[in-house]
């Protein structure tokens, strides 16, 4: 799973050489998950700045006997070798599910466990100081999760050349 610009997604998964004869093509299913926000004042970096922070709570449950409610989007693959999809104009800041499943005429085989992601993308900000005014970096986050991990990637961009460092909390 990685991100693509324009924003979207791209979807790579194993195929099963035994299977191919049997099977005809996958079919990519995504679903946009509800969730609820909350934000709260926090202080962040231990006590050193408080800062608005931002929880979004999925209202949907998280596991593989459980079939998302909002159906987005379905992509067919007619060749059994092709093991890829690019999904594009996805939403950002939403929470989207993606399973995935052979199928062969009528019948479709069982779906993958699920995967949820969601792209955050940075608003352009502006830093003032007292003689510096410049912009902030703009950044892309990719948030996945699986049933045995959670994945961050993130992609930023300055226009100063000033360093922008990244801290990541497990």
């Amino acid at each position: 799973m990685s991100f693509l610009e324009p924003i979207g997604f791209f979807v790579q998964w194993d195929v099963t050489r035994s299977s191919i004869p049997k099977i005809k093509g996958y079919k990519v299913k995504l679903w946009s998950i509800e969730e609820n926000t909350t934000r709260n004042y926090k202080l962040l970096n231990g006590d050193q700045y408080p800062g608005l922070e931002r929880n979004d709570i999925a209202q949907e449950a998280f596991n593989e006997s459980y079939t998302a409610k909002n159906e987005v989007t379905e992509i067919t693959s007619i060749n059994a070798y092709h093991n890829e999809a690019r999904l594009l104009s996805i939403a950002k800041d939403t929470l989207y599910e993606i399973r995935v499943f052979t199928y062969k005429d009528e019948d479709v085989g069982p779906m993958s466990d699920p995967i949820r992601v969601k792209i955050m993308k940075s608003k352009t900000d502006y830093t003032v100081s007292e003689d510096i005014v410049k912009p902030r970096p703009v950044y892309t986050v990719l948030a996945e999760r699986q049933f045995d991990y959670c994945k961050v990637s993130i992609i930023t961009n300055t226009t100063d050349g000033d360093p922008f460092i990244h801290k990541t909390f497990i």
